[in-house]
């Protein structure tokens, strides 16, 4: 193949070309080892590592229950349709966010293993080659799993920001999860139920300082869901789901359909007992065309989930103005559509800029063509016709 094939875009549907996708990770990962480096200088860096040390220090630190309240602080007036707005953090938001951060440094750098005061910061390109080492020579081979690695990095900081909030268990293996827009799956199967960890090669005290860091391997453990079901629509995908659903991986099952097509398949599974019913619900990066009807989609979402689930959805940057745009509305559609069911839900700004133009290409955290733009988060339960959202 040449290098001038196209291949499907991460924000939208439209193709773009191997080289650029090439280009745009590389610029990818160049800006998360940057973020890194910028993090690793704060005061707060050495006194959080001993918690990425174990998964279970990760896990006591969720359970702490520290950040919940933001759920409930006043946001401020420029926020009115989100709880929490990024773009103007108080002291503990920026401390969840520096947590979420070095997560998906863990993802992106998992295996690495890197001497930070000895990077040049302006030119940190090192690590980044050595991480395109790693890959095929062929440009056409090595695409869609660096741009993979990125974009699962990003799935990491969402759920990592979810479970410091309280909304996402950290014992992934209760869920039974549905994962809409799934893409290769590796996101949803593998990356967000990742716990992350980081591993200094050396002394590291809580006041140790920048230039005295010793070395530090980045990584991840798997700790998969108990089972999932994944479903995306994209016709190149055809054969990696097949070979998903021969694989005899018990607890994966992957459907190539459109999404209203694919639920009807799986209330029917579930009818016939071939298939539990689902307690949590993922979209990563929403493309509204898989949501035409709003109503119609929690309708039929509603028939095949459990008696409760934790559904949420993020959003990308779109190709254009437009189509992000396009997004921001369908997620003030689904807020709405939630909230007037008085269903508890949580809304997550993480983009900045005073009107679309500017937000578009200011998200907090990572570069536009992966990063996630906001989170709506909501708890959701079902009825005999329609859903039915219920509070706590």
């Amino acid at each position: 193949m040449a290098n001038g094939k196209k291949i499907r875009s991460m924000t939208g549907k439209t193709s773009v070309s191997v080289n650029m996708i090439y280009q745009l990770a590389e610029e990818g990962f160049r800006h998360e080892l940057a973020s890194l480096l910028g993090i690793a200088k704060t005061r707060e860096f050495a006194e959080v590592l001993p918690e990425f040390a174990t998964f279970s220090g990760m896990s006591e630190r969720h359970k702490q229950d520290k950040y919940s309240h933001l759920l409930t602080a006043r946001p401020a007036a420029s926020s009115e349709h989100y709880d929490i707005d990024g773009s103007h953090p108080d002291l503990d938001t920026e401390e969840l966010f520096l947590y979420a951060n070095l997560a998906t440094a863990c993802g992106c750098f998992a295996g690495k293993t890197i001497d930070l005061p000895h990077l040049d910061e302006k030119n940190p390109g090192a690590v980044v080659e050595s991480l395109l080492a790693d890959l095929p020579a062929d440009k056409n081979l090595s695409t869609i799993p660096l741009s993979n690695k990125l974009n699962c990095a990003d799935s990491l900081r969402v759920c990592q920001i979810l479970k410091f909030l309280g909304l996402l268990d950290t014992e992934s293996n209760l869920y039974r999860h549905l994962a809409l827009g799934a893409f290769t799956g590796d996101r949803d199967i593998e990356y967000m139920h990742h716990s992350p960890f980081i591993s200094a090669l050396g002394p590291c005290g809580p006041d140790t300082s920048f230039s005295d860091m010793p070395p530090l391997t980045f990584g991840v453990v798997p700790s998969p869901a108990r089972d999932i079901v994944i479903v995306d629509n994209e016709p190149s995908f055809k054969k990696l789901y097949e070979r998903l659903n021969s694989a005899r991986r018990d607890h994966v099952r992957a459907i190539n359909m459109d999404t209203s097509t694919a639920l009807e398949v799986i209330e029917g599974e579930i009818g016939a007992s071939a298939l539990a019913p689902r307690n949590l619900i993922s979209i990563f990066r929403l493309e509204p065309a898989m949501i035409p009807d709003v109503d119609r989609f929690f309708s039929l979402l509603g028939k095949v989930i459990d008696e409760q689930a934790i559904f949420f959805v993020t959003i990308g940057a779109g190709d254009d103005n437009t189509t992000f745009a396009d997004r921001i509305r369908l997620m003030d559609e689904m807020h709405t559509w939630l909230s007037d069911r008085e269903l508890e839900t949580t809304r997550i700004k993480l983009f900045q800029g005073e009107n679309l133009e500017q937000a578009r290409i200011n998200p907090l955290f990572g570069t536009g063509y992966y990063a996630s733009y906001e989170i709506l988060w909501a708890r959701l339960a079902p009825d005999t016709a329609d859903p039915k959202f219920v509070q706590g």
